[in-house]
């Protein structure tokens, strides 16, 4: 080895590594393997490059010698010409399209090389990066692992903060470095300028990384470019090895710089690309390069740095320049990548001969080096120690890649430097050096023998493993001095020292109130008034829209009455919400101050609005009533005083607003009323000094009256850093109150409760905000989800309540489980895994505890202990029943005893999984020592007759069969030649099982046939090596299965060498086994391209979708995506439905019961669901070991071909209808004839025999010529019915079927009523007849001589959306909906022409209210019904004819009937509801009259239903179904069809604004309604009541999409159904 390179005996240093620090790699007494540099050999190639290039620069410098002139920053345009000609070549994508300057004389045009900055290379690049783009208090991000030279020039800065990230085996964990850079950010004020444009970097190697030889994948590249984005980092890459590529494709891997600039165009790159000639030339040339966005490059031009002396390496980069332009490069890296893949693979095949079992590494695609992983007891350190003494060889331990210095077993080896005969004799001696100290040095030698040589490590998910054991001890100050004692100076310093009074991180939740005047217009947010002055379009079209011109924002203060304020109950709210502190906005941006402050005079709650002190009494109430701490919000800025705009106008170098409004204020909140938080905001425009907030602090902490208890938060013009809170609304999209809001806009129980478990668990307070209305209301659904978080509490509180944070946050295995822990006072340090979702099975998996033999666990709520078992994955605990809890939402795991813990991060262990249920039957069944392979001799197939499987599936009306010709077990139903002993000729039945299905399917019947394969075999030695390589060595797939599916489809010869067996020829390959693994490993490409191409079925095969990890439903000849795939809806590429008869199994099960089966109407309507869809069927069934189709199976297959012939023209040849199914009866699918059906026919496939022999299509739109007929049989004419004018006659209409059906309705009471929202809709009548609660209400919040007709332009409906009302009443799973066209005020909702002046159109909303929904409603299968009252309060008409005994019919003739006939043939309802006519006769009214003509001559005779309330004695004696009374339900069997026309508010039918959360019923008591109604032969019509502005209040749409979930499971047991002879259970009275 000596003579290599000659000796030098200067005693100066030559090079880098001539150093006694480092071992010198040019001396090889010791084999240096650390080195990342290109070694004698290549460098030496380089001499002549550069004086070829040297000779042809000098010749072009003669005339002017530019070249030895100060350069431009940006570097030698040509340099960079060339440059970008040679990166778009050598990375196959463009860089910098570069054209001749020549060709403009606008130089200032030529702008294509802006993106190229020349550099002294990656080093330089990384520091100018540094300089110019970040702040002196910046974050450096980097991988848990990276380049050490980096990690060494980081620290030249030392104001800046280098923070480590996770990494899996694809780069990054972005995941992880969204969370981590959020809360760096969050953390920091950032001095940013216009140069300064980042507040950190982070630095990657995306390409052959440096250590661990990772590239970053495609989705990680993705993601990391989103979350620079999003968090407006930039990304630093050294490109230094991407041009270094060993693999097979043409290109390298796409650099992670391409992915930033697509939709960007340059125009905002956050990714910039460092490269280097370094690696792939010569690292003395020092010339390198940056790749940026143009605003970057500009900045770059302009840095001091490079402008200071011109282009840096000026004259390298143009002899680099000649280098490129001669091609001198292009050749030389050939050679490179040639010569380092030589040395990369020697020292990688010699890892694979030598390296332990209890070793592992990853091989490369290219770069410099290999990252090896030793077991977690040995110290790299100490072993590099150790082989460069014993064994004299070297590499870098992995801890010097580490920030935190961990890693410490690791090593990086390097490869470019040594020749191939060096590298493989030193890597093989390292090999034995590692056994060697592991054997004989390492203290834990035996424990890894042991344990570790027969574990295959797996990287799954991950680059490495890394085991923390810690005894986790926390200290904290337990005798900390009295705060009265403490000082506090008026400076952050001071301030910061104040430790947190106790209560507050024990208390752990807060109410958030934002109430103040913008909750008048309650609409887009609590920013009302700023975004209308801003000129927001929303805004100003609300105003435009519904207030008068010259309206202000003051003028919304009058309206904010709180009429219906009451402190005591929101107190009593809070507390049962489990809240501990409540916090008010006593003043937001708008000024207005909810207590009569000194300094707003009236502009506060005392002077204008409701004129009561909101702030004072709710304090009082908080204080007096619950345990709660109280707090205030408190705005500092004003948006729109003139005090404070004139303070901003001098850049806030006066203070007059602050020492004259905000200072003021402060004192006076916390002197009067003595607030244990102050909640300060509108801090962000000025600095703390010009809020004085460190001085008014400094008083608080020290002399004000809560001193000792007060916290405050971090919004004082600088960011404190304490303990931190969630400050979080309810209502997605505004803090303060939004009429308009949905359901979906409020987060829902569960999510709330995941919102608090997140927040607690990473050591938060979670402050919830709920925005009351401007009468001072909590609207019922933010009531229920403050109670039900009460009641999760009460159970579960122990688990959030004064706890701490966990050593972890959230479960390692299992995603949704959150950790808290008892407190330092909880002797058993308690740990607590709250559990988001319900566990499958009952089964949970906990990765993070570790427990011992002593460990308990129980469930808080449940009784007694949980048990629990240890397994390979985790702690698996066994959930009681879920009826056995109290709580819906989460349930928390209590831990007692769990052990000191152990960190896992970024690795599993491969271990092969033993379900219980196999490994008892085993037991019970087979003896000690059985195999698998032992199973193969009884596989005897004696009853198999290939010619009756073909005769039974040509019978099944199948078209193509496809036989599992090798599962995942590995054993091939054919000889194959690559599967001795474990094929079905060589063991078992001794036939070449396949091959005889093929001959019969093709000489017996026209069916197509096709095999079924499996890319991989679960427990080959092959496989397993590859799947520990991860995936980067082929052996399996060279030497099984891509020679497997050559057989199935060519000649081959069997081991005998001497019997050809014939081409199985398979029309169909259904490859499978794929997922472990990418398509890349399995050559799928390649086998698909010899198949379509070189194949002998190359024109007729098809191929599924199953061919690596991640191409299913993504490519293949069709797509079968999942198991049992039925997308239910049309989808663009051929698709299969591949399901099986056993609904548990594609085997066959011996104990198989007859319910595990489909019947063979499921199995109907699974074929015709599949093919109204566009896809294929393929029917599982699973022979038995003898070769027998069960019967179960045959009779299936037979029944499916009967039904096929009969039908098969429906199916065979199809094409997808326009519509899949019907739009209006359910089980009807459609299909078409193909293109050479002339008549192109139309296909209902009906599952459903349909009631009374009478089927509605809604989708088919027929002519006069259009033919329908039934396959197999014909169709029948209906006769028709007149009805006359008697109830006799009448009564004897049968019910129309749909209503009996449909069993749910909605019920809509809406009109003026609304606008008052107080007491009923009997509101007008209570008024007028003097109820004091309405006369009172009346004179309290409206002018003498207002009346009930003044309400009507108030009534806008200005969110009105019928299509959403409509989803909303599908969703609740209702088949009718009747709407209050009219009720007894007489106004209607439509533009009647007999309601002049007082109707929607005329006044009010100005639109047709009726025709909108109709419009609406029409547009799904839900049916129309229209209430409508007979009579009219205070119509003079109507009190005329009562005053004569309605001898006269003024009212009736004028007015109710003519309005009846109006809305029938204007609006077709299907259900007309009529009231009011109470009192009167059926004479009177024309009811007979009327409701023949409906039966008999109106447009809807055929399915209108009509109820009982027509007039005096009609009531539960004639109409379609009897209501009886309002809420009529009998309890028991009725004769007659009736239907229960109830309420979900207890108190009122229309909207009433001051109901509370008790008044309406509960999902529990609705659903015993529905029940129990439907049980007894009713239907249910439940009301709701939306508001005046036409919004269904959320508490209703909640109640109404809970009934939509249940009736999702349980609809069958209530649509269509009858009643049966028992309504009521004899012993339960729960059941129906």
């Amino acid at each position: 080895m000596a003579g290599i390179v000659e000796e030098i005996e200067d005693e100066h240093l030559k090079h880098l590594f001539d150093s006694k620090d480092v071992i010198n790699v040019y001396n090889l007494d010791v084999v240096n393997l650390s080195a990342g540099a290109p070694g004698p050999d290549l460098l030496k190639r380089c001499i002549p490059l550069f004086m070829q290039a040297t000779v042809h620069r000098m010749e072009k410098e003669q005339e002017h010698a530019y070249l030895f002139q100060y350069g431009i920053t940006s570097g030698l345009w040509e340099y960079r010409e060339q440059l970008s000609q040679f990166l778009t070549k050598r990375y196959s994508e463009q860089v910098n399209s570069v054209s001749s300057p020549k060709l403009t004389t606008n130089l200032a045009l030529f702008d294509d090389r802006a993106d190229l900055v020349l550099t002294c290379g990656a080093a330089h690049g990384l520091m100018l990066i540094i300089d110019t783009f970040l702040p002196r208090n910046a974050v450096i991000f980097v991988e848990d692992v990276t380049y050490m030279i980096a990690l060494e020039a980081f620290r030249q800065f030392p104001s800046m903060k280098v923070v480590p990230v996770p990494q899996t085996s694809e780069g990054v964990d972005t995941e992880a470095l969204k969370i981590i850079a959020s809360e760096e950010r969050s953390k920091g004020s950032w001095e940013l300028t216009e140069n300064k444009l980042f507040w950190a970097i982070f630095y990657t190697i995306p390409i052959f990384h440096n250590p661990t030889g990772v590239t970053m994948s495609q989705n990680c590249c993705e993601s990391l470019v989103r979350v620079a984005r999003k968090l407006d980092l930039a990304v630093v890459c050294d490109d230094v090895y991407n041009l270094l590529y060993y693999g097979d494709s043409a290109s390298p891997p796409r650099r992670l710089f391409s992915y930033d600039r697509g939709t960007e165009g340059f125009r905002g790159g956050h990714v910039i690309s460092n490269g280097t000639f370094s690696k792939i030339m010569a690292p003395g040339v020092r010339v390198g390069w940056l790749e940026v966005a143009p605003r970057l490059a500009l900045l770059l031009r302009n840095s001091g740095i490079l402008k200071s002396g011109g282009a840096v390496n000026q004259y390298m980069s143009g002899v680099i320049t000649s280098i490129l332009e001669l091609g001198l490069e292009d050749k030389h890296l050939d050679f490179l990548v040639h010569t380092c893949k030589e040395r990369m693979q020697a020292v990688c095949d010699t890892l694979d001969q030598f390296l332990p079992s209890y070793c592992s590494f990853m091989r490369p695609e290219g770069g410099y080096f290999v990252w090896l992983r030793l077991p977690e007891s040995v110290d790299a350190n100490r072993l590099a120690v150790w082989c460069q003494e014993k064994y004299k060889v070297a590499a870098i331990p992995g801890s010097r890649f580490s920030v935190k210095q961990g890693f410490k077993n690791y090593l990086r080896l390097a490869i470019a430097f040594h020749q191939v005969e060096i590298l493989t004799e030193a890597t093989k001696n390292l090999c034995l050096g590692i056994q060697d100290y592991v054997e004989n040095e390492c203290n834990e030698a035996s424990e890894i023998k042991t344990n570790m040589i027969s574990v295959r490590w797996m990287l799954k998910n991950s680059l490495v493993l890394i085991v923390i054991t810690s005894h986790l001890v926390e200290c904290e100050n337990t005798t900390s001095a009295s705060q009265t004692d403490v000082q506090y100076n008026a400076t952050w310093e001071s301030l910061d020292s104040r430790p947190l009074p106790p209560w507050y991180d024990e208390a752990k939740i807060g109410i958030f109130l934002h109430w103040g005047v913008f909750s008048v217009p309650g609409f887009g947010s609590e920013w009302f008034w700023q975004r209308w002055r801003g000129n927001y379009s929303e805004y100003v079209e609300f105003m435009d829209k519904n207030y008068p011109p010259g309206y202000t924002y003051q003028d919304f203060a009058r309206d904010f009455t709180a009429e219906f304020y009451n402190p005591d109950d929101w107190a009593e709210l809070f507390q049962s919400s489990g809240a501990k502190y409540v916090v008010l906005t006593s003043k937001h941006h708008e000024g207005y101050t909810l207590w009569p402050s000194s300094v707003s005079f009236s502009w506060n709650s005392v002077d204008v609005g409701p004129h009561r002190n909101l702030l004072g009494d709710l304090a009082n109430s908080i204080r007096s009533k619950t345990d709660l701490k109280f707090g205030v919000y408190h705005s500092m800025f004003e948006w729109f005083n003139p005090l404070y705009m004139r303070d901003k106008s001098t850049n806030f170098s006066k203070q007059t607003f602050v020492g004259h409004k905000t200072i003021p204020e402060l004192y006076e909140l916390v002197n009067t009323y003595k607030p244990d938080v102050i909640w300060s905001d509108g801090d962000a425009e000025a600095p703390d000094s010009y809020w004085m907030s460190t001085d008014f602090l400094a008083w608080l902490y020290n002399e004000s009256p809560v001193k000792s208890t007060v916290v405050v938060n971090d919004r004082w013009g600088v960011l404190l850093k304490h303990k931190w809170e969630n400050c979080m609304t309810l209502d997605k999209r505004s803090w303060g109150f939004r009429r308009n809001a949905k359901l979906s806009d409020y987060l829902t129980t569960a999510e709330l409760i995941q919102e608090l478990a997140e927040t607690i668990s990473c050591g938060g307070n979670i402050l919830i905000n709920v925005g009351p209305t401007k009468d001072g209301i909590i609207a019922p659904i933010l009531e229920e989800r403050l109670r039900d978080l009460g009641s999760w509490l009460k159970v579960n509180g122990k688990a959030i309540y004064s706890t701490k944070s966990w050593v972890f946050q959230n479960d390692t295995v299992t995603s949704g489980v959150w950790y808290t822990k008892g407190n330092e006072n909880d002797v058993d340090q308690k740990v607590y895994a709250i559990v988001l979702e319900w566990p499958k099975e009952r089964q949970l998996l906990l990765g993070s505890p570790k427990l011992t033999q002593d460990s308990k666990l129980s469930i808080l709520g449940g009784t007694g202990q949980l048990k629990w078992s240890q397994t390979s994955k985790g702690v698996l605990v066994h959930f009681p029943g879920r009826d056995l809890l109290s709580t819906d939402w989460a349930w928390v795991v209590c831990i007692e005893g769990a052990v000191n813990y152990t960190i896992y991060s970024h690795v599993t262990e491969y271990i092969a999984e033993n379900m219980s249920k196999y490994v008892e039957f085993m037991d019970n069944n087979y003896p000690p020592g059985y195999t698998y392979q032992d199973f193969a001799r009884d596989f005897t197939a004696e009853f198999y007759n290939p010619d009756d499987w073909a005769e039974l599936f040509q019978s099944s009306g199948a078209k193509y069969v496809v036989l599992t010709s090798k599962h995942h077990e590995g054993y091939t139903l054919w000889p194959s030649a690559v599967s001795f002993s474990w094929n079905s000729v060589d063991v078992g039945p001794h036939r070449d099982l396949l091959g005889e299905l093929a001959n019969s399917i093709r000489s017996k019947t026209d069916l197509k046939f096709g095999v079924y394969h499996s890319l991989m075999d679960w427990f080959h030695p092959l496989y397993l090596r590859d799947k520990f390589t991860l995936f980067t060595e082929q052996m399996f797939v060279k030497q099984k299965s891509i020679p497997e599916l050559h057989e199935l489809v060519k000649k081959f010869t069997t081991f005998t060498f001497a019997q050809y067996v014939n081409a199985y020829n398979p029309e169909v390959i259904w490859s499978d086994g794929d997922w472990e693994a990418p398509d890349s490993y399995w050559t799928a490409k390649e086998f698909l391209a010899w198949l379509y191409n070189d194949s002998p079925v190359k024109d007729t095969v098809v191929v599924n979708d199953r061919w690596g990890s991640g191409i299913p439903c993504k490519h293949g000849g069709y797509y079968t995506c999942t198991d049992r795939y039925n997308p239910g809806v049309l989808i663009e590429h051929k698709w299969e439905n591949c399901m099986t008869l056993d609904k548990a199994s594609w085997g066959y099960r011996r104990n198989a019961k007859l319910s595990d089966y489909l019947t063979t109407v499921e199995l109907v309507q699974e074929v015709v669901e599949t093919v109204s869809c566009g896809g294929n069927i393929l029917i599982n069934v699973g022979p038995t070991k003898d070769g027998i189709i069960a019967p179960i199976f045959e009779e299936r297959l037979r029944d499916l071909g009967s039904w096929l012939k009969v039908n098969g023209e429906a199916i065979y040849s199809s094409k997808p209808w326009t519509f899949q199914n019907d739009t209006i009866t359910s089980g009807v699918w459609y299909t078409k004839g193909n293109e050479n059906d002339v008549d192109q026919t139309v296909y209902a496939i009906v599952l459903e025999w349909p009631k009374e022999r009478q089927l509605l299509l809604g989708s088919p739109k027929l002519i006069q010529d259009s033919k329908l007929s039934i396959l197999g049989g014909t169709g029948q004419l209906k006769d028709i019915v007149r009805y006359n004018a008697t109830w006799e006659s009448l009564d004897t209409r049968p019910l129309p079927q749909w209503y009996d059906d449909a069993k749910f309705g909605i019920f809509i009471h809406w009109g003026l009523y609304s606008v008052p929202g107080f007491g009923s809709e009997w509101f007008w009548n209570r008024w007028a007849t003097n109820y004091s609660d309405y006369v009172e209400f009346m004179e309290k919040n409206y002018p003498p001589g207002f009346t009930y007709q003044d309400f009507a332009p108030e009534f806008k409906a200005e969110f009105f959306d019928p299509d959403e009302w409509i989803e909303l009443f599908q969703a609740a799973g209702a088949k009718y909906v009747v709407l209050t066209t009219k009720h007894h005020e007489g106004y209607t909702l439509w533009p009647s022409k007999y309601s002049f002046s007082w109707n929607a159109k005329d006044v009010g909303p100005n639109r047709d209210l009726v025709g909108d929904f109709s419009d609406a409603i029409r547009k799904t299968d839900i049916k129309l019904g229209l209430y409508h009252s007979l009579f009219e309060f205070y119509n003079p008409l109507y009190l005329m004819d009562k005053a004569n005994n309605y001898s006269t019919r003024l009212f009736a003739d004028q007015k109710t009937i003519p309005e009846m006939y109006e809305l029938v043939e204007e609006y077709k309802p299907d259900v007309f509801w009529s009231d009011g006519g109470e009192g009167s006769s059926v004479e009177y009214w024309q009811s007979r009259e009327f409701i023949s003509w409906l039966y008999n001559d109106s447009p809807v005779k055929d399915t209108i239903v009509v109820n009982d309330r027509w007039g005096d004695e009609t009531m539960c004696e004639h109409g379609d179904f009897f209501s009886c009374t309002d809420r009529y339900n009998p309890g028991t069997l009725q004769a007659h069809k009736w239907e229960n026309c109830m309420t979900i508010d207890q108190v009122a039918w229309g909207y009433r604004r001051n109901a509370k959360l008790s008044d309406y019923l509960s999902i529990e008591e609705l659903i015993y309604s529905l029940v129990s109604t439907v049980s007894t032969g009713g239907n249910l019509l439940l009301n709701i009541a939306p508001n005046k502005d036409g919004v269904i209040t959320p508490i209703f749409e909640e109640r109404l999409r809970d009934i939509g979930s249940w009736l999702t499971v349980n609809g069958e047991a209530i649509y269509s159904t009858v009643a049966w002879s028992s309504q009521l259970d004899n012993a339960n009275s729960n059941v129906w």
